[in-house]
Formats: C-alpha cells, sequence, structure tokens
C-alpha cells in the first residue's frame, strides 16, 4: 500500500478508489481497516467514505458516524459530508442541520459550503448567510467562498467581501480576497486594498496583498511602501516584505534593510530577514550579527539568531555568543541558549553559566534555568539551588523552586 507522504502512490490510489462502484465499497473499507499504520489507514478511510457517499450518502454518513477513533471519525464524517454536497448541497445541509448544535454541526456545514464554493461561491454565500445564527463564530467558512471567488473573479469578491456586515466574518473576506487577487494582480489589489475605509479590515488587507506580493516582485513592493503612512502598519508591512524576500534572496533583502531609515521598520525587517537567513546559513547571519554596531539593533538581532542556532547545536551556538560583545548584547544571545539547554540538560547550563557569566547576566540566567528545572524535576532543582555556594545565587533561585 502507498504511504499518503509517497504522492505518486497517493495519487495512483487515489485514481483507483475513484473507480470503485460507490455501492460495493463497504466490503473494502473492512480490508482497509487491517492496514497496520493508523496514519495510512486514516487517510484511505476517509477517501473510501468519500467515494461511498457519491451513491449512497447516508449509508456512508451513518458508517462515518460509527467509526471509533475520535479524530478519524471528524475527518470521515467531514469527506462524506463534502462528497454528497458536490451531488446535492441543499440535501447535505439539510442532514448537517439535524446534527445536535456544537462542533458536529458547524464542522459537516463547513464542509457543505466549503464544496459548494468550488463551483458556486455566490451561492456558498447565500447558503452560509441563512444559516441559523449560533453563539460561536463561523469566521472560517468566509476562506473557502472568498479563496475560489477571488481566484476567478476577483473583482466581484472584492465588492461583496466589503459589503458584508462589519465584523470578523468581512475581516477574513476581505484578507482572503486581497492574498488571493495579489497573487494574480498584486497592482490591482493593492490600489483596492489601500482604497478601502480606515479601519483593521484595510490594515490586513494592505498587509496580505504586500506579503502575497513581496514573495514575487518584492523590490516592487519594497517601492510600495513609501506610499504609506508612517507608523506601525508600515514598519509591520516593511518586515513582512523582508521576510519574504529573504526567503528567495537573503543577500539582496540584506542590502536593502540596511538602507532603510533608522528606526522601528528597519529593526522589524532586520530581524525578519535574519529568521530567514539564520534558517539557511546560520553561521553566515550569526557572523553578520557580531559586526553591527553595538546597540538595541544588534542586540535584538542576536536574540533572533540565537534562538535559531539553539535549535540546531547548543555548542555551536554558545561558541557563537561568547563571541559577542560582553553586555546586554551578549545576555540577549545567552538567554535563549541557555533557557533551551536547561530543558534538556539544566545541570549543565547551570554550570556553564556559573561559569561564563557573572553579575545581572547571571543572576537571570540563573532564574530561568531554576524555573526550568523546577517544572521538570524539582527535587532536583532544590538540591542544586540548596548547594551553590554563591549566597546571592541562592538567594535568586531558591524562589523559583519552592
Amino acid at each position: 500500500m502507498a504511504h499518503p507522504s509517497d504522492r505518486h502512490g497517493y495519487l495512483e490510489v487515489s485514481k483507483l478508489i475513484d473507480g470503485l462502484d460507490p455501492k460495493k465499497i463497504r466490503p473494502i473499507i473492512e480490508g482497509f481497516q487491517q492496514l497496520p499504520n493508523q496514519r495510512e489507514k486514516s487517510v484511505y478511510l476517509a477517501l473510501l467514505i468519500a467515494r461511498w457517499a457519491e451513491g449512497e450518502p447516508q449509508a456512508a454518513l451513518a458508517f462515518a458516524q460509527g467509526v471509533g477513533n475520535v479524530s478519524d471519525r471528524k475527518v470521515a464524517v467531514s469527506a462524506a459530508v463534502r462528497s454528497w454536497a458536490e451531488k446535492d448541497a441543499n440535501a447535505a445541509k439539510a442532514f448537517a442541520l439535524q446534527l445536535p448544535a456544537g462542533q458536529e454541526r458547524d464542522r459537516a456545514l463547513q464542509s457543505v459550503v466549503s464544496s459548494l464554493a468550488e463551483t458556486d461561491p455566490a451561492g456558498a454565500l447565500a447558503m452560509l448567510q441563512s444559516l441559523p445564527a449560533t453563539g460561536g463564530g463561523r469566521q472560517g467558512f468566509y476562506w473557502p467562498i472568498f479563496s475560489r471567488w477571488a481566484s476567478t473573479d476577483p473583482v466581484t469578491a472584492a465588492a461583496r467581501a466589503t459589503s458584508l456586515p462589519a465584523g470578523s466574518g468581512q475581516d477574513n473576506a476581505v484578507q482572503v480576497v486581497a492574498s488571493t487577487w495579489a497573487n494574480q494582480d498584486a497592482e490591482a489589489a493593492f490600489a483596492w486594498a489601500n482604497g478601502l475605509a480606515s479601519g483593521q479590515a484595510r490594515d490586513n488587507a494592505v498587509q496580505a496583498v504586500l506579503s502575497a506580493w513581496a514573495g514575487k516582485d518584492p523590490e516592487r513592493a519594497a517601492a510600495i511602501l513609501p506610499t504609506l503612512s508612517a507608523g506601525q502598519n508600515r514598519d509591520r508591512a516593511t518586515g513582512n516584505i523582508a521576510r519574504q524576500w529573504a526567503q528567495n534572496d537573503p543577500t539582496a533583502a540584506l542590502a536593502w534593510t540596511q538602507q532603510l531609515p533608522a528606526g522601528e521598520g528597519q529593526r522589524v525587517a532586520l530581524q525578519s530577514v535574519l529568521s530567514s537567513w539564520s534558517q539557511s546559513e546560520p553561521t553566515a547571519a550569526a557572523d553578520y550579527v557580531a559586526t553591527l554596531p553595538p546597540g538595541k539593533l544588534q542586540e535584538d538581532a542576536a536574540q533572533a539568531i540565537a534562538r535559531q542556532l539553539a535549535s540546531a547545536d547548543i555548542q555551536v551556538a554558545l561558541s557563537w555568543a561568547q563571541k559577542l560583545p560582553a553586555g546586554t548584547t551578549r545576555q540577549n544571545a545567552l538567554s535563549p541558549i541557555v533557557g533551551q539547554w536547561s530543558q534538556t540538560d539544566p545541570a549543565a547550563a547551570a554550570a556553564f553559566t556559573l561559569a561564563n557569566s557573572s553579575g545581572d547576566t547571571r543572576r537571570n540566567l540563573l532564574e530561568n534555568i531554576s524555573r526550568q528545572w523546577a517544572q521538570n524535576d524539582p527535587s532536583a532543582a532544590l538540591s542544586w539551588a540548596q548547594n551553590l555556594s554563591d549566597p546571592s545565587a541562592r538567594s535568586a533561585v531558591l524562589p523559583n523552586i519552592i
């Protein structure tokens, strides 16, 4: 049996299932239940039930609702409802509405709306708006509707999204239109988003457009930034562009970041670039941080790099951090490294801290270690603290353990 992570094999099995007679699925399901791999069984069970529901939706749903594993049951019911909705959305909706109010009914209704959105997004929106109100939100229902709508008719989708009642539903619809439209025509999407009435929906739409734009043409997206009003939203957009740009060309993204005016926007952008760069070339990114002039920019950058390095190799991260200038920059780097180390070997992290730090840096690091250690092994943490020879260190950590 092909493993679901084997894309070619998965597609081949999917084709075979699609060729089966829906009315002869039940005995085949019994055979699939014998698969030893739980993930394989879950994936193929959903495919089989979906195919079954094409011919016998009620029987398929009855079976799906009886699946023992809760997680598998959720997937199986959603697959059956979605498959039924492709053939008869109103019948599937009626089934979903007769379910008891709660998460199961909301999941079923979302499957119906999502299925209908594939062929009739306007009809799916009308169906969504006809559903009885619930105490919980249905923000997630808007995503498949407006994603599909904007991919085929972004102008109409945009107009419909902005005409929705103000609230989280409208915010979600506007955001998905913005990001989907930007992948097709970023200039037009930005002109629309930037022309919306001031508010959270407009801000999120502009951010979504610029992020998508930066993934395809970061230089053009960067050139748009000066048209935004100075402040938090422009700083946020600067960081999003930098992050997207750095995923494809960290050197160019870094060069652009260095030319930005000093301030919050540049700081956010640099952190975004380093976060992406350190995932592909952690050593090069770390070396660059060490060359920055002392100050808040270097301090924040050091902390961002330290987290990435520590996740790969604690000793390499420590070696790099110790080469940084003494003071806040080094402390900001050591804090996430020692914090991560203390999760797996608190005794070694504590010994390193006692031997390689002093003053406020030592106290802060030891306090963090003691908190983590006390969560995992309070007896060992207490024994360590009581045996510390430095009275000030002992006084600092004991309250975190006792």
